[in-house]
């Protein structure tokens, strides 16, 4: 019985140790890091898709174990209270556009069900996300933001690509914009632009080796296990958009 006491307490010990250095290990990085921070906005609209909105935040949230500064991820919704994505999932926005006065220093567009039709049209959304993207260091367009993006005069004489299959009508509707076919993501000035989907997680990796460099950047894909190289991933780099680091 004495040795079966003794054999407890030192499991004991053993597993308040085993706990501690755990804790140690988990808090050590983002205790190491300043709280200065860039703010990264997302445009969130009814019926965004799922991938659009959980890559970004995937990617951005995670520099909190990796780089100074830190991203901070606010949602910000084209419509106030609850809303929904294409597939189902319940959101709410950290604030209503029509209310919001923060602006960021990323303007991330994921794409929506509406964004080749209703919200286009809606020249308050225009009006605001071209004043945001004035302001953002950057601006990312996913899948059919780039729609938006286009609308808000954005994409002029720029190029840029959007989802695949609607690449023909993005043509058709924007002529004087150049859309290729054959790339992830494209980076001309201040913007970039995404095919979208999966491929969501290819720009927004591409967007965090601009601002903290390539091995920040394969650290925090490698916390999502991505294998992160960007010289894999078909894209292009175009005229004066020069990778500048923090």
């Amino acid at each position: 019985m004495k040795n079966l006491y003794t054999l407890l307490i030192a499991f004991i010990l053993f597993s308040c140790g085993k706990q501690e250095n755990i804790s140690e290990t988990r808090s050590k990085e983002p205790q190491s890091i300043s709280k200065d921070t860039l703010i990264v906005e997302i445009f969130v609209s009814d019926r965004t898709f799922n991938t659009e909105l959980i890559a970004p935040m995937d990617i951005f949230q995670h520099t909190v174990y990796h780089t100074n500064p830190v991203m901070k991820v606010r949602l910000v919704g084209e419509k106030q209270g609850v809303m929904k994505t294409f597939e189902g999932l319940k959101i709410t926005p950290d604030q209503y556009f029509e209310d919001n006065i923060i602006t960021p220093d990323i303007l991330v567009i994921p794409s929506a069900a509406g964004h080749l039709s209703l919200n286009a049209k809606n020249q308050k959304t225009i009006d605001y996300i071209k004043k945001q993207s004035n302001t953002a260091k950057y601006t990312l367009t996913l899948c059919d933001g780039a729609f938006l993006a286009a609308e808000a005069g954005l994409l002029n004489n720029k190029t840029v690509t959007t989802f695949p299959s609607d690449i023909k009508l993005f043509r058709e509707r924007y002529p004087e914009i150049e859309c290729l076919d054959t790339v992830s993501f494209v980076h001309d000035n201040n913007i970039i632009t995404s095919v979208g989907g999966v491929k969501s997680y290819d720009a927004a990796l591409y967007l965090c080796e601009i601002l903290f460099g390539a091995e920040k950047a394969k650290n925090i894909a490698s916390g999502l296990v991505i294998n992160w190289n960007k010289d894999d991933i078909p894209h292009i780099i175009k005229g004066d958009s020069l990778i500048t680091q923090l």
